[in-house]
Formats: C-alpha cells, sequence, structure tokens
C-alpha cells in the first residue's frame, strides 16, 4: 500500500564495497528540515479527526478526506543528486481494527507492517495517544529502505503513518554501477517533525443527510511518466452509501493508475520513447436523491503515434447499493439494445462524420458496441470511443437519447428515481 518500489533484486554489503564511486549527498537547504515549520502546509480530516502538517517543499502526489486505500501521499523529494532516485515518502491512510491480515499487509495488536512481520515494535505516545511504531528494513530496485509505521486507535479504526527513508541507491543511477547515499538525518528529522505537528480531535458525525463531494487527487511525476488523475469522495449521508460509491471509483482509479505505472515503468531505462502521461478527470452528470452518475474522460500517451482518449462510466443506485447495467434502466421484455441501436445510428448518420458502414458497424445492437453510458436530466448518453464509429480525427462521440423517447420501455421505478429531485 505505501510502497510502490518497482524492479527486483536485493542489494548487499560486499558488492557496495566494489562500487566504483559514491555520489556525497547534498549540502542541506538552510531552514528546510532543521527548525521552524511556520510555512509548512496543513492536511486536516475533520471525517476521521485528525491533522498534521508537512513541508512546504513536498509534492503531493495523492490527497483525499475519505478513501479505501490513502488519504495522503507525499513525495518529500531526494537528499542526494542521482538520477532516478526516489525520494523520503510519506503515505498516510485508515483501516478499520477488526482487519486482520491482507494480501499487503498484517495488522496485529494494534500494529501494521508491510513486511510480513520482519519489523520491530515499540509502544510509543504521539499526539497523546498510545500508538504502535513499527520498523522495518528491506531492500529492492537497487535502494536499501527504512520504513515506520505509526497505528493509532481512532474511534473504530486505525490511523497509520507510514514513511519511508532511503540510505543507498546502487541500481538507479545512471550507468547502474555508481552508488547514491542519501542524507538519512534529513528524512528522519521530517518524519520526527511531521509526527509531532499530528493533532487528534473529534471526528465530524456522518449522518444520513443529503450526500456532496470532495475531489481526491493521484498525482505523480517522474522523468519517464505523469499521472494527474482527478476522482470524487463522496461524504455526507450514511456511512454504508460513501463506502458503496467510494469503494467503486476508488478501485477503478488504484487499478487504472497502477497498470499504467506498472507499464509506463522502464527496466533499466529501456529506451522507450516518452514521457509517457495519464490525465483523468470527472464529471458528475446526475445526482439525484437515489441515482448517481459519473463519467470520467482522459487521455493516455504510452508510444506510438498518439496518445488515446480515455473513458469510464459509473451509475451508482444509492436504495439499493447497486451498480446499474445498461439493461438495469429498461424493462426485462424489451429489447433496449435495437432501441437504443435504431436512435444512436440515425443520428450519427446525420452528423456525416464517416462511412455509413463504419457507423452502422460501431452502433449496431450489440452488448459491446454499449459499454459507456450515463445518465443525465435531459436523457440517456452513449459514448463511442475513438475509432468506434468514426476516425481518431474526429474524436469520441457522444448520443443523448431523450428520456421521452425511452420513457414506455424503461422500468418506471428507475425513471422515477432519475426525475426525482435530490
Amino acid at each position: 500500500m505505501a510502497l510502490m518500489l518497482l524492479g527486483a533484486g536485493c542489494l548487499n554489503k560486499q558488492a557496495n564495497d566494489q562500487i566504483n564511486s559514491i555520489i556525497p549527498p547534498p549540502a542541506q537547504e538552510p531552514g528546510t528540515a532543521s527548525g521552524i515549520v511556520a510555512d509548512w502546509q496543513t492536511y486536516a480530516n475533520d471525517l476521521y479527526g485528525f491533522e498534521l502538517k508537512y513541508p512546504a517543499s513536498a509534492k503531493v502526489e495523492h490527497s483525499a478526506l475519505s478513501s479505501s486505500f490513502n488519504l495522503l501521499s507525499l513525495n518529500l523529494g531526494t537528499s542526494t543528486f542521482a538520477d532516478y532516485a526516489p525520494g523520503a515518502s510519506l503515505e498516510v491512510f485508515v483501516i478499520e481494527q477488526n482487519t486482520q491480515v491482507k494480501e499487503h499487509y498484517n495488522l496485529s495488536n494494534g500494529c501494521y507492517d508491510e513486511l510480513a512481520g520482519n519489523v520491530e515494535t515499540e509502544r510509543v505516545e504521539l499526539a497523546g495517544a498510545q500508538a504502535c511504531k513499527t520498523y522495518g528494513r528491506d531492500a529492492g530496485a537497487g535502494n536499501y529502505y527504512d520504513t515506520y509505521w505509526h497505528t493509532l486507535p481512532l474511534n473504530d479504526k486505525y490511523l497509520v503513518i507510514g514513511y519511508t527513508v532511503h540510505s543507498v541507491n546502487c541500481g538507479n543511477v545512471g550507468d547502474g554501477k555508481t552508488c547514491a547515499v542519501f542524507d538519512e538525518s534529513r528524512d528522519t528529522d521530517w518524519l520526527n517533525k511531521i509526527l509531532g505537528t499530528l493533532k487528534l480531535y473529534p471526528a465530524e458525525i456522518q449522518k444520513d443527510q443529503a450526500y456532496f463531494f470532495d475531489s481526491g487527487l493521484f498525482q505523480r511525476k517522474l522523468h519517464y511518466y505523469a499521472v494527474d488523475f482527478k476522482y470524487p469522495v463522496m461524504l455526507g449521508t450514511s456511512e454504508s452509501t460513501r463506502n458503496f460509491v467510494n469503494r467503486a471509483i476508488q478501485d477503478y482509479v488504484a487499478t487504472t493508475t497502477g497498470a499504467f505505472i506498472d507499464y509506463a515503468t522502464p527496466v533499466n531505462d529501456d529506451g522507450r520513447p516518452g514521457p509517457y502521461m495519464l490525465e483523468v478527470e470527472y464529471n458528475a452528470t446526475l445526482a439525484a436523491a437515489d441515482i448517481l452518475s459519473f463519467v470520467f474522460n482522459g487521455y493516455e500517451y504510452s508510444g506510438g503515434v498518439h496518445g488515446m482518449p480515455i473513458h469510464k462510466t459509473f451509475i451508482f443506485n444509492l436504495k439499493t447499493h447497486k451498480s446499474l447495467e445498461l439493461g438495469d434502466l429498461f424493462k426485462p421484455e424489451v429489447d433496449y439494445l435495437k432501441i437504443i441501436s435504431d436512435y444512436c445510428i440515425q443520428d450519427l448518420l446525420k452528423k456525416q462524420i464517416s462511412e455509413t458502414d463504419w457507423v452502422n458497424n460501431g452502433a449496431a445492437p450489440k452488448k459491446e458496441n454499449y459499454e459507456l453510458y450515463y445518465l443525465t436530466k435531459q436523457g440517456l448518453t452513449i459514448i463511442f470511443p475513438a475509432y468506434q464509429v468514426a476516425s481518431y480525427a474526429d474524436g469520441p462521440q457522444e448520443v443523448t437519447i431523450p428520456y421521452d423517447k425511452l420513457q414506455n420501455n424503461m422500468r418506471p421505478d428507475v425513471l422515477s428515481l432519475i426525475t426525482s429531485d435530490r
């Protein structure tokens, strides 16, 4: 969860003795870690009831108020001159107290770790509360690194603050033979100062009130790829409804960004063109009392002549806590694909954007042609990605079918939820 170290292979001390040269750590910039935190930024979370400060120079790679996988992710920068060297990182997340073991971490007696028990633990006081400090050392992708996890009880959950300090980088430095030494004292000093700013306070009680949204952000920028992914975080209403919506969306964020980063990360700088890019934004197209619809639109470049637009849509029934498929909008006996296809083909042909056969094939009444759809107050909108019904130059195409053209075939209960006021 906290680490995204890619690659394999551990280093050993004997190998280090054979390294050609050592790059000394740069001189510490005045004021960066030696004292004042007056210019530090604040992350405050009223939903869970805590806040902390972090250096103004830190790069915020991920930030949200509610998340199924991460609340805050910081890249505190590297303290060495070496190319490709990772920076110290901080991750903040919340997990359920009754969770025992997950595939990617261990939780035992209120102590969190990601090294399968190969850690040291210590009971400490943090922000006036009893906490568990877990420490582990590991190696991978040409790096030695130390990771600290501080786990605090937080109502019925645990607040976990993970912090990674790198000590040497030998596999990711230009020629692959030179080692770079990090300034561990700077990074450790920052950890202590960040923990010293942590404050706990009563969490905001979330009742069954009208929902609202905060924007979550996942960003990461290296010399060979960049990610800028914005997504909604549901707040208000009941916890079960929030979890239903947020987990579905955040699973999509994690899956999409993870697959992109895995592909975009070069192995030994293999010479692939770059930088690769992933940019995604969202729009809440319908926010009725019990129906919620989102569309994600973005752009991905991962080599080739040009990048590709990307799309993802969600329709949530907030009463049943189910995602609605296209067929769920219509009466069981209705051939909804033919009804939608007939309307879309007619609309697309009027635009004269491409050849008739291209439109007829790309908008034919086949389920695979209608995987992208969302709701608005005006009607049902279908997205046809680039190349499906027209050329790349013409871009993705959208067709909105008004509800008055569909109402005799739609399920009355769903149509009622769509048209009801929030």
